[in-house]
């Protein structure tokens, strides 16, 4: 049986190299390991050479170069002259606006043996700042001359000073010298900036936090000297915003300043004394829609305004809680001619979420050119003493209580007058309505109240006035050849005058115009109004033109010209036309309207000729 032996007395086995790896065992050592002495290594100092001699030169020459840097920089600082001048304001940093303020300036030599030459003194302020002695400049110059070493000028100055509470105004005081022995002058300045203590004025706004748009509200404008002395002249500025407009104010503003703000001007206004401007005044805008007032006092300094003092307010737009509109023949763009018929349509509504109560519309027709003897109405009360027309719960049930959102329509049908008055130009027609309650929703500073107002401009007319005569008087027409009976197949010369006028408004473009008969001719002969009118005829077609370019409200053109007319036989016996229907157009320069009107013709009866009538009028053979 074999047996183990312990591993630690197994004898070492001689190993051969692995076939696999081809390496000879760990056991093995590699021969250039087995020596175990350190490997021996040499090592020197680097050697240097030091040259005593050459490094002396190096640093002997830094310390040349340094003197004479040294020396450079202080032959520079030696050029600049020693500040002998002194320049100081002796004056308190709280001035009071409006008053009279001295403050000194002081110019002073610190020199101790040398005299400072020709020393000058400039003094010059800002907008706000008004030297007193020389109100009209912000400067002043002064020439002091020389100032003896240890010595020191004096120049007090009064001034007033202008501007905001707390805002800081600037003087700028400049003095000028010569040193002895040189000719170029230095130049030194010194800056003060005081600060006014006080507020010059107190101004306030008092009006409504809000306002129906278009409607008037009532407010008021306080201002007050809070200076201790009297201001001597002084303004107040009312800015406005836009769609902002006064109806009423007392006392009335003096001007109106290049922006269209509202100015008032004061002499000597005297302190702590508060005044009042009332003012009616009229906002629009959108609903909810915010305005700006502003109000600025401003004392004017040498043609400049410096604001003292400013402030604003802000109102509110609030929607109306009614709707009221009015149309003229179913537009607001119409234009009447007179002696038209008129309907009026005045359409309302109750915009709010709660019932208006005691509903009442007033409607305004007091214009002269209403015909009211012509008035038609379906419901209201006409009151001839006012002329007003009202409609109230009573003629309109309606009106009682008009609920949320509820509208309705009340009607007038009436003329207007059929003539212009006497050099009347450019007419117009208007009417006026308003709608209101006597409960108001809401806290506004109006009145539940709406109106509108309907203006129509009245068409002017072109008049246009033909007159045909066969007797003319020479000086102004013709001399006519033929009879006053036309005869078949004989020439009978006549005078057609046209008169035309432009009633009420200006007219340009402006054309007369007719075609002849068939036996009519124009003979060329032509006097009156020719070197500023056209006028041309036809031969081939009969068609005469008449055209003037621009006739001013209630002047005239006139112009003559001579006819002939040759009768057939098939017109024996009869009344004959000369002058067919004519046409005047032209453009009204008020109402932009086209005009047009048909004037009626002239037969051989004259009616403008007392030398003929229908008998001696009719073609004889």
């Amino acid at each position: 049986m074999e047996q183990n032996q312990p591993a630690g007395n197994q004898p070492a086995q001689k190993t051969s190299p692995s076939p696999a790896t081809g390496q000879k065992p760990l056991t093995e050592w590699p021969a250039e390991q087995k020596s175990t002495e350190p490997a021996k290594t040499n090592f020197q100092l680097p050697k240097f050479s030091f040259n005593f001699k050459k490094t002396g030169l190096i640093i002997g020459l830094v310390v040349v170069l340094s003197g004479l840097a040294l020396a450079f920089f202080t032959y520079i600082v030696n050029l600049a002259p020693p500040d002998y001048l002194g320049l100081n304001v002796l004056g308190s940093n709280s001035v009071n606006l409006g008053e009279k303020t001295l403050f000194e300036v002081v110019v002073s030599n610190r020199a101790a043996k040398e005299t400072l030459k020709e020393v000058s003194l400039v003094i010059r302020v800002d907008d706000g700042t008004v030297l007193s002695d020389s109100p009209s400049s912000t400067l002043i110059q002064k020439e002091i001359g020389d100032i003896p070493p240890q010595t020191d000028y004096k120049e007090l100055v009064p001034s007033v000073f202008w501007g905001r509470g707390l805002e800081q105004r600037t003087v700028e005081i400049t003095a000028r010298y010569r040193r002895e022995n040189q000719t170029v002058k230095t130049e030194k300045t010194f800056v003060w900036q005081p600060r006014i203590a006080n507020t010059g004025a107190n101004l306030a706004i008092s009006m409504p936090q809000q306002a129906l748009s278009g409607e008037d509200f009532s407010g008021y404008l306080t201002y007050k000297n809070a200076a201790e002395k009297i201001i001597e002249s002084s303004k107040l500025v009312l800015e406005p915003p836009k769609d902002f407009s006064v109806s009423f104010i007392d006392p009335k503003f003096d001007q109106k300043d290049e922006s269209g703000n509202l100015v008032w001007v004061f002499k000597d206004l005297e302190p702590q004394k508060e005044k009042r401007i009332n003012f009616k005044a009229q906002v629009s805008g959108s609903d909810a829609s915010g305005k700006v007032l502003k109000l600025v006092f401003k004392v004017p300094v040498r043609n400049k305004d410096i604001v003292i003092t400013d402030m604003t307010e802000d109102i509110v737009v609030a929607s109306n809680p009614f709707s009221l509109g009015v149309v003229l023949n179913g537009t607001r763009e119409h234009s009447p001619n007179p002696g038209q018929n008129l309907r009026y349509q005045i359409s309302f509504k109750n915009n709010y979420d709660v019932t208006l109560k005691d509903v009442v519309i007033i409607a305004d027709f007091s214009d002269a050119w209403f015909e009211m003897a012509s008035l038609k109405l379906d419901s209201g009360f006409y009151s001839s003493k006012t002329k007003k027309i009202t409609w109230n719960g009573g003629n309109t049930p309606q009106l009682l209580a008009l609920k949320p959102q509820e509208f309705g329509e009340v009607q007038v049908y009436l003329n207007i007058k059929d003539v212009y008055p006497e050099d009347g130009v450019n007419n117009i027609l208007k009417m006026n309505v308003e709608i209101s309650s006597a409960n108001k929703p809401g806290s506004i500073g109006t009145e539940v109240l709406a109106k509108n107002e309907l203006v129509s401009n009245i068409n002017g007319r072109l008049a246009l006035i033909p007159k045909l005569l066969f007797k003319d008087n020479l000086q102004t027409g013709f001399l006519n050849s033929g009879t006053a009976t036309p005869k078949v197949n004989k020439v009978t010369q006549y005078s057609l005058y046209l008169k035309l006028q432009a009633q009420a408004n200006d007219f340009k473009n402006v054309f007369v115009t007719t075609t002849f008969p068939t036996n009519v001719s124009y003979d060329g002969r032509i006097k009156g109004d020719t070197n500023d009118t056209d006028f041309v005829f036809n031969s081939r077609t009969g068609q005469l033109t008449w055209r003037v370019d621009y006739l001013p409200a209630w002047q005239e053109k006139n112009i003559v010209f001579q006819v002939s007319l040759t009768p057939s036989s098939d017109q024996l016996g009869r009344l004959i036309q000369v002058v067919n229907d004519m046409n005047v157009s032209g453009d009204d320069m008020f109402t932009a309207n086209k005009f047009n009107e048909n004037v009626q013709g002239i037969y051989s009866d004259l009616p403008d000729d007392s030398s003929v009538d229908q008998e001696n009028g009719r073609v004889e053979q």
